[in-house]
C-alpha cells in the first residue's frame, strides 16, 4: 500500500513537472526548421532560411510570425584554348576563349498567422490555424565572354583579333529563373513534443496557396570586336549594343576608316505571366523551437 502511494505520487510529480514544460499565456517561442535528410543527399538543410516566432495571447490563441531572407550568388568560369593548328599550307590560327557566368538570387518572405490549440497533454501540444503572406523573389545576372584570336601566315603574324561581350540580365538568372511576387497563405495542423523544459521538436502539414505574377526577364549587351594587322594597325572594328527592354540592336562598323551605323528594332520583353498554385503539403523538416 504504501509503495502504491509513492508510485503516485511520483507520476503526480511527473504529471506536473510536463504541465509545466508546455507555453502558457504570454509565452513567446522562437523557432527555426531543418531537414535532416534529403533524397538529392544533402544531410542537413535549413527550410528556406525560414524563422518563426509565436507569441500566446490566451493560453489557446497565438500569433505567429514568419520571416524569411535568402541570398545565393554563384559564379562559373569557364576557359578554352585551341593550340596552333595548321588550317591550310603555312596557315595557322590560335584561339583563346573564356566566359564568366554570375546568377543572383535573392528572396524575401513575410507570413503572418493564426494558431487555435487543443487541450494540451504531457508533452504534445496539437494546433491548427491559417496564414497569409507575401513573397519576392528576385532574380538578375551577368555573362562575360571574352575571345582572342591570332593568325599566323608563313610563321609570321597575320592578324590578331580580340573580341569582348558583357551581357547583363534583367528580372531572370543567365540560366532561365525568372524574378517573381505573390501573395501567400494556408490553412496548416501541426503537433509540437517538449522535450525538455522549452525544448521542442514539431512537424506540420496543410493546403497552401500561391497566386502571383513574373515579367519577362530581358538581357542587354554590349559587344566590341577588334582586328590588328601585323604593324598594329586596326583594320576592322565594330560595337554592338542590344536592349531588352526597348528591343533595339545599335551597330557601328569600321573598315578602313569608314563606319556605318545600323539600328535593328525588335519587339521588347514587356509580357507578365499570371500563376495561381494550390497544394497539399508537409513539412517533413523538423521544427525546433524553444519557450521563452
Amino acid at each position: 500500500m504504501k509503495k502504491l502511494f509513492v508510485l503516485l505520487a511520483v507520476c503526480a510529480g511527473v504529471t506536473t513537472a510536463t504541465a509545466q514544460e508546455l507555453p502558457k499565456k504570454g509565452s513567446i517561442i522562437t523557432e527555426i526548421g531543418f531537414t535532416p535528410f534529403k533524397s538529392s543527399g544533402e544531410t542537413f538543410k535549413l527550410n528556406d532560411a525560414m524563422l518563426k516566432f509565436r507569441y500566446f495571447v490566451t493560453d489557446k490563441d497565438v500569433v505567429r510570425l514568419k520571416l524569411g531572407v535568402g541570398i545565393d550568388n554563384n559564379t562559373t568560369d569557364n576557359a578554352t584554348f585551341t593550340h596552333p593548328q595548321d588550317l591550310s599550307g603555312n596557315y595557322v590560327q590560335v584561339e583563346d576563349y573564356s566566359k564568366k557566368t554570375t546568377n543572383k538570387k535573392s528572396n524575401i518572405q513575410i507570413m503572418l498567422g493564426y494558431e487555435r490549440h487543443f487541450a494540451p497533454t504531457g508533452r504534445f501540444d496539437v494546433y491548427a490555424g491559417a496564414e497569409i503572406g507575401f513573397e519576392w523573389n528576385n532574380r538578375s545576372g551577368s555573362i562575360e565572354e571574352n575571345e582572342l584570336t591570332t593568325s599566323y601566315s608563313n610563321s609570321k603574324l597575320d592578324y590578331i583579333t580580340q573580341t569582348t561581350k558583357n551581357t547583363d540580365y534583367t528580372d531572370m538568372t543567365p540560366d532561365g529563373e525568372l524574378s517573381s511576387h505573390a501573395f501567400k497563405g494556408g490553412v496548416f495542423a501541426g503537433l509540437d513534443f517538449y522535450i525538455y523544459k522549452g525544448l521542442y521538436l514539431g512537424t506540420e502539414l496543410g493546403i497552401s496557396f500561391t497566386s502571383g505574377k513574373s515579367p519577362n526577364g530581358y538581357s542587354s549587351y554590349n559587344s566590341s570586336t577588334v582586328t590588328t594587322n601585323s604593324s598594329g594597325v586596326v583594320t576592322y572594328a565594330q560595337n554592338e549594343s542590344y536592349s531588352g527592354d526597348t528591343g533595339l540592336t545599335t551597330t557601328n562598323t569600321t573598315i578602313n576608316n569608314h563606319t556605318t551605323t545600323t539600328v535593328y528594332a525588335q519587339q521588347a520583353s514587356t509580357t507578365e505571366r499570371s500563376a495561381t498554385k494550390l497544394k497539399l503539403y508537409v513539412e517533413p523538416a523538423i521544427r525546433l523551437g524553444w519557450k521563452f
